[in-house]
């Protein structure tokens, strides 16, 4: 685990979850430590996250929250943004709260995840280089637009890298055809989603926004 390391999750909060976890292990026995715990409960009136490091087989004290985000039976995207001192706990591109580090992030090499959740996706990015944030194309002004050589076809990948701007509301990533958009990304950062479209024969199909969404603002990505 590196300063500005991200782990992002997708998925879905079970509708009868009581709670589930997730946790940043170093190692993948019964007995590892654990550098981070995050624990949502929903048993109760009113639910909460219990946050907490388990080292040498004894928990530590537990940080709690009360869990404003995350409901049942919600998609969710849940990111942890290492930093020098802490995690910081993103849900749905809103920043949630910040764990103290007790224990060296270097250790950590196992996730896991358990209890009422049932999780899409994981990503893992690392931090962002100066070399990766000004790429050999340079800097483009926006909106920029520019021709795929060659086409697309499977297995080719793109991948773009750039900062999100402190007050964005959205922006979006068309890959267009002749007389349409085949995939129009759009990401909505007050209403915390990804829309994803087809424009064909100048009409918009069914827009699809499960998954939650990835970025927040102010920070960069790949």
């Amino acid at each position: 685990m590196l300063d500005g390391k991200t782990i992002t999750l997708t998925g879905r909060v079970l509708a009868g979850a009581e709670e589930f976890c997730v946790n940043l292990q170093c190692g993948s026995n019964a007995s590892s430590d654990i550098a981070l715990h995050f624990n949502p409960r929903y048993k109760g009136h009113s639910g909460h996250v219990v946050c907490n490091t388990l080292q040498n087989s004894r928990w530590g004290s537990e940080q709690w929250s009360k869990l404003t985000q995350l409901p049942r039976g919600s998609d969710f995207t849940l990111t942890f943004l290492v930093k020098r001192d802490s995690y910081s706990v993103i849900i749905n591109g809103a920043h949630f709260l910040d764990f103290l580090h007790r224990v060296p992030v270097s250790r950590v090499s196992v996730i896991s995840v358990d209890g009422g959740v049932a999780i899409t996706s994981i990503s893992f990015q690392n931090p962002v280089t100066s070399s990766v944030a000004q790429p050999s194309f340079g800097c483009k002004v926006l909106p920029y637009k520019t021709i795929l050589q060659g086409g697309l076809y499977p297995g080719r990948v793109i991948t773009v890298r750039g900062s999100v701007n402190h007050e964005a509301e959205w922006f979006c990533i068309n890959l267009s055809y002749n007389s349409g958009i085949a995939l129009h990304f759009n990401s909505r950062f007050n209403d915390n989603v990804v829309v994803r479209n087809s424009l064909i024969k100048g009409s918009w199909g069914k827009e699809e926004k499960s998954g939650g969404l990835p970025f927040y603002r102010g920070q960069q990505f790949m």
